[in-house]
């Protein structure tokens, strides 16, 4: 029998708001289907929706996949009883966290776990970015004073930090302090096993736009949750510097309505060359389709562990225009884009009036560079088989919870 693997997460398909979290645990669940099998707990609506998904029966193990089952459950203030509940007479191996501050799926997971409520198997928490400085940078007082109290309770003792890269594992050894106690430093327990998310296997083949004399205008979107973090104003400063007649399309949920007004307010303010259109949200299976309609996917984040949204614009062909607060680095050696420093704005902007300049061959040559490293990423085995030693690992090492 396969290891039975207990997802806790508060975002799953068919929800789509949510982003890379949710494409990081669809992915997992779909290629490591042959080693393991997935239960999964999750809400029964989407992020910053008041209904449940429609057609949808909660509380009842529903199979999305011979591997994986979900259980939907509805907004509830008693999550640690609702996961007694559920989970009353399941057989799983070993819990699988997302999100370090998530109070509903992660802290009540950890205090039903401590309570003997649920079974105490092996913990595995991925934080997903969340120990970067541009999102420790977001509500950082509640977000410091939180990490403390989890220190003081002792709720991450003995459990696996899953991160993405190098750099988030450096992230988390800064945050958390982890240590075996030999330094002096403060113990919230637990080991780093550096495992890169996975993205579907797919390739999808695009079109260049055929440019007519004296088109020299350049199509630019932003696809993400419209928030402080992913840093949209950033993008619309970056704007202020074009020269070319550019056409600026966002996609993405209004996570912070206090944002967007602001946002909104600097789109007023843009030159009479820049064109900017809020597109509204997209479906997962309409991204790609979406993105393939532009030219420069411009993403000035200010944090991301891994960005499946960048291979997903990656995989419709389009050139990357990015902050160095990602994974996706060396863009130019690759001749797939550029990844700047955040406050080099005119670097940005001049980048966006280059593009103007280049011939219909430059551009498709560049497409065809970005959708071959899309589906090299896709191809690569190394993701997938850190993320079965990193699950077997803990497996093994029963003792570690």
């Amino acid at each position: 029998m396969k290891p039975v693997i207990l997802i806790f997460t508060h975002y799953y398909v068919p929800g789509y708001k949510a982003g890379g979290p949710l494409r990081s645990i669809e992915n997992l669940c779909s290629r490591l289907a042959e080693h393991f099998d997935f239960l999964i707990l999750t809400s029964d609506r989407d992020i910053g929706d008041s209904a449940p998904y429609p057609q949808i029966d909660t509380g009842l193990w529903v199979s999305l996949h011979p591997s994986v089952k979900v259980m939907y459950l509805p907004h509830s203030r008693w999550r640690v009883m609702q996961f007694a509940k559920a989970l009353r007479g399941v057989h799983y191996d070993l819990m699988y966290l997302n999100s370090f501050f998530d109070m509903e799926f992660t802290q009540a997971a950890l205090f039903a776990r401590s309570l003997g409520l649920i079974e105490r198997s092996p913990v595995i928490l991925a934080p997903r970015g969340e120990f970067s400085a541009g999102a420790l940078s977001q509500k950082r007082l509640k977000k410091t004073v939180f990490i403390a109290l989890v220190r003081w309770l002792q709720l991450y003792k003995k459990l696996t930090w899953q991160a993405s890269t190098e750099l988030e594992a450096q992230d988390i050894q800064r945050n958390l302090a982890l240590s075996d106690g030999s330094d002096g430093r403060v113990v919230i327990g637990g080991n780093i096993s550096v495992a890169a998310d996975i993205v579907p296997n797919r390739r999808v083949k695009t079109h260049i736009r055929q440019v007519q004399k004296g088109d020299a205008g350049v199509r630019v979107c932003f696809l993400s949750r419209i928030s402080k973090k992913k840093n949209l104003a950033g993008a619309l400063d970056i704007l202020k510097g074009v020269k070319v007649q550019t056409t600026f399309s966002i996609y993405g949920p209004i996570e912070d309505e206090a944002y967007w007004a602001s946002c909104q307010a600097a789109i007023a303010k843009l030159p009479p060359n820049i064109s900017v259109v809020y597109c509204g949200q997209l479906a997962h299976a309409e991204v790609v389709e979406a993105l393939a309609a532009h030219d420069v996917f411009l993403f000035p984040t200010k944090g991301e562990n891994y960005g499946h949204v960048i291979h997903e614009a990656l995989t419709a062909g389009l050139v990357l225009l990015i902050s160095q607060e990602t994974p996706w680095r060396l863009l130019a050696e690759k001749h797939i884009g550029w990844d700047l420093p955040l406050a080099a704005l005119s670097e940005f902007s001049n980048r966006i009036d280059d593009y103007a300049t280049w011939t219909l061959e430059h551009r498709a040559s560049a497409a065809d560079a970005a959708r071959n490293y899309a589906a090299d990423v896709a191809d690569s085995s190394l993701p997938i088989l850190a993320n079965i030693e990193m699950f077997n690992t803990a497996l093994k090492n029963r003792n570690w919870h």
